[in-house]
């Protein structure tokens, strides 16, 4: 998986390992794009 560029937020990001969606703000169990669990 390739990491997006740094997009200047001061805000943490987190990023799908399988998919590389960004992360940021979702507080559901699993990935919204590919349904991988994530872990806390």
């Amino acid at each position: 998986m390739r990491v997006p560029p740094e997009d200047g937020s001061p805000w943490p990001r987190r990023y799908c390992g399988q998919c590389g969606y960004n992360l940021h703000g979702i507080e559901a169990a699993e990935c919204p794009e590919c349904g991988r669990r994530l872990v806390a």
